[in-house]
């Protein structure tokens, strides 16, 4: 399976780049070094479509935003049968600049910014018809939506689609009217700085606990602990399936207020109120798709690796980031823009799976006894001023991590190089397979000290292939050095003497890697294994491990390792693939899975090992010394109307990030200028050896990594870029302005400014370097 994904997503990414900027490609093996990949650079592009669309971010609407959320309605606004009903907003507490207000007979909450005056809402209290169907309208108005399936007594199986139940009922032709829904009973307690809402859905047979409530800093909080969620009353025997939190809440009506949702697609994507026209809505999974429920759901869809969610509602103006502490790994982000199911409503909303249903042995349609078994736990926090857009919730984002500990800043803003050496591959010979060298020791030192004589100090090495078996299809590594590419002695100068990183793979597993193919590799819910077949040159199937396995495999390789004296690694997939399994009528759900790549990471760092993570997601972000292929596009889906550097901005500042490889980019100068805008740092996989000798190997897509042939390109490049990358140094950013389409304005926490033009394909640093450097 590792080997389609990996394969799939890059050859994906250049083909969608090839797509958009026509260049021609010729092999590199038979062309001069300076005409390797190039398209024309320094021509204006004086039409702007290309960078009004969604692959670039657009200039702002700074307008006033005159629609302040929602209204508070206090006893003494409302009539004397609102009165009588208690459908108005009572004060509960002020923590910091935020009052929170309850409506006890809509269970609605609002938080009210008392320097902004902007009122934050669980739900809509309001609503106009011609904004929203009644559909919707229950939705919007409602705390909680649940879903559950519905149990046939008579067939004795759980139906396939799952019913809603709403918190409100909503009626009326000409005006709506939004009442309680009367078959759930709400028990109301107060907690410190809050409520506890009970929960009883009576008919349907299912009771639980909703806590709200500020926190010391004014942020709200939304729990649904596991623990005291009921199931199957009263010989009801539905089944829980999904819970929404607060749909409302940042909820805008059609273009009335200037702002957009920001959604953790890839590098990050915006969607600009009013601008995307769509009559559907959609569903993105945070930390991909579960393998373990639907083996063949793979996608090359970039994947949703923070757990947030966040609103704009005038721009510089008022923002709301929503972070979800526990359960992302069941979460999918639900998304509603203007034009779907009849409504002019835009919102998007965390909606928690908590049962699957599947196929057992790929046949039978079958639904989960167990639930998945998180705490469902929602963190608000309100931004207002320069700080509420994008770039101010990608800095509230990083002060979380840091405040939680999950980041520790390591970076010092030295400016760096990653090298990816492929030292060996493995070929298919008369018999089995041999090994083909690639990039010997020495050979490699060569490069270094060419780099070095140029000025190139700095890098980030990675080794490939630098066991015995060789880089594909051979994971998890047998951890002995391949002495075809260098002795122990040689590896060991090179380990002294420079940042080196050895590549591995826990997850993931070839066909020849070292693991056992009866005890190790995962069963899906299907009870069926996780293996799957690809087109290859040398190996017909990859296998995913199971989380335990990978655990094991990993502690036991700690002490071969410190043998060898490796103390870096840089890990693939476990960063990124999540996934639940099955075993002897045991279930373990991605939760469950995460836990385990946990405690392995943490075995690693306990042991001093550091560890560079390729795309991880973010519960995994506390273990890793360094961020491995850094996104620098998000997926370019209709709905979308800009891509922005969120997810690099996160990082900025606090760890080192590397953007893929600049040899497969057909644009390069874009791509560089690109990743100097997100703040990533430059990398490239070369080999001493001719690409085509890779031609019958399974890293065949790997056309034009010579060294010889690149070397000049990456000496430019890294030269040209060197202002900019230095003047930012170990900063965050603090604004990024379009100032006209193509043109960026990006400011730093050391008070740098650097322009960037997509259109001329160069920057300026303000204050330093006085011209224009194109590259």
């Amino acid at each position: 399976m590792v080997r389609k994904l990996k394969l799939s997503k890059k050859l994906f990414s250049l083909l969608v780049i090839i797509l958009i900027f026509p260049v021609i490609i010729i092999t590199a093996n038979h062309i001069p070094n300076d005409d390797m990949i190039r398209e024309s650079s320094k021509i204006v592009n004086n039409a702007n479509d290309v960078y009004n669309s969604s692959r670039f971010t657009k200039m702002d609407n700074l307008s006033t935003n005159t629609i302040k959320g929602v209204n508070l309605r206090l006893e003494q606004d409302v009539t004397e049968e609102e009165q009588d009903d208690s459908n108005y907003d009572v004060f509960v507490t002020k923590q910091n600049n935020m009052e929170l207000y309850y409506n006890s007979y809509l269970h609605i909450f609002k938080v009210h910014n008392t320097l902004t005056n902007y009122v934050w809402s669980t739900g809509f209290d309001n609503i106009n018809k011609d904004d929203a169907s009644i559909p919707v309208a229950k939705q919007i108005s409602s705390l909680v939506v649940m879903e559950y399936y519905f149990y046939d007594v008579k067939n004795e199986a759980y139906g396939t689609s799952v019913t809603a139940v709403e918190m409100t009922k909503v009626t009326g032709t000409d005006e709506y009217k939004i009442a309680p829904n009367t078959d759930i009973t709400v028990t109301t307690t107060n907690i410190t700085n809050g409520k506890k809402l009970t929960l009883n859905y009576r008919k349907v047979g299912i009771k639980f606990n909703v806590y709200v409530s500020l926190d010391n800093n004014g942020n709200l909080d939304i729990q649904i602990p596991d623990s005291e969620i009921e199931e199957c009353l009263n010989d009801k025997k539905n089944y829980l399936a999904t819970i929404k939190i607060a749909p409302a809440l940042g909820a805008t009506i059609h273009d009335k207020t200037p702002g957009y949702l920001v959604v953790p697609d890839g590098s990050g994507s915006l969607i600009r109120y009013g601008e995307p026209s769509t009559t559907v809505r959609f569903i993105k999974h945070f930390y991909s798709v579960d393998y373990g429920v639907t083996p063949n759901g793979y996608s090359n869809e970039h994947d949703l690796s923070l757990p947030i969610y966040g609103f704009v509602n005038g721009i510089n103006q008022d923002a709301c980031l929503a972070i979800i502490e526990s359960g992302d790994v069941s979460c999918d982000l639900y998304i509603n823009l203007s034009g779907a199911v009849n409504s002019k409503i835009n919102f998007q909303t965390a909606q928690f799976k908590l049962r699957n249903q599947y196929l057992l042995y790929g046949i039978n349609q079958s639904t989960e006894d167990e639930r998945v078994g998180v705490d469902l736990n929602l963190h608000y926090e309100f931004v207002s001023g320069d700080n509420a857009n994008y770039v101010g919730l990608a800095n509230t984002y990083q002060e979380y991590l840091l405040e939680q500990g999950i980041f520790k800043k390591q970076t010092d803003g030295t400016y760096k190089l990653r090298i990816d050496a492929l030292m060996s591959e493995s070929v298919k010979a008369l018999i089995g397979s041999t090994n083909v060298t690639m990039t010997t020791i020495e050979e490699l030192n060569q490069i270094i000290k060419e780099l070095n004589t140029e000025n190139i100090n700095d890098l980030m090495l990675v080794l490939l292939g630098w066991n015995k078996s060789g880089y594909s299809g051979t994971v998890p590594y047998d951890i002995t050095y391949n002495t075809k590419v260098g002795s122990k002695k040689e590896f060991k100068e090179l380990n002294s003497n420079n940042e080196v990183y050895y590549y591995n793979d826990y997850v993931a597993a070839g066909e020849k890697g070292d693991f056992s193919k009866r005890t190790d590799v995962a069963r899906s819910l299907q009870r069926l294994r996780l293996i799957q077949e690809y087109d290859s040159k040398l190996y017909g199937e990859g296998y995913l491990l199971y989380p335990e396995s990978s655990k094991e495999i990993g502690t036991k390789n700690i002490k071969k390792y410190e043998k060898l004296e490796i103390t870096n690694l840089a890990l693939d997939s476990i960063g990124y693939l999540l996934y639940t399994t099955y075993y002897q009528g045991n279930v373990n759900h991605k939760g469950d899975s995460q836990k385990i790549y946990q405690e392995l990471l943490q075995t690693f760092n306990d042991n001093d090992f550091k560890v560079a993570l390729h795309r991880p997601f973010a519960y995994l972000f506390a273990y890793m010394s360094a961020y491995l292929d850094m996104p620098l596009y998000a997926n370019q889906f209709n709905y979308y109307t800009d891509t922005v550097p969120f997810l690099p901005y996160v990082f900025r500042g606090v760890i080192d990030y590397y953007a893929s490889y600049t040899n497969f980019f057909a644009n390069q100068e874009e791509q560089l200028i690109r990743a100097l805008d997100y703040g990533a740092y430059q990398s490239y996989i070369l080999t001493n050896g001719e690409s085509r000798e890779l031609k019958y190997t399974d890293s065949f897509y790997l056309y034009t990594t010579v060294y010889d042939h690149w070397k000049d390109n990456i000496i430019n490049n890294y030269n040209k870029l060197k202002d900019g990358y230095l003047a930012m140094g170990n900063s965050s950013v603090t604004s990024r302005t379009v100032i006209e389409p193509g043109l960026i304005k990006n400011t730093y926490s050391n008070g740098k400014v650097i322009y960037i033009d997509y259109r001329n394909l160069c920057y300026k640093v303000e204050g330093g370097q006085s011209e224009w450097i194109y590259l």
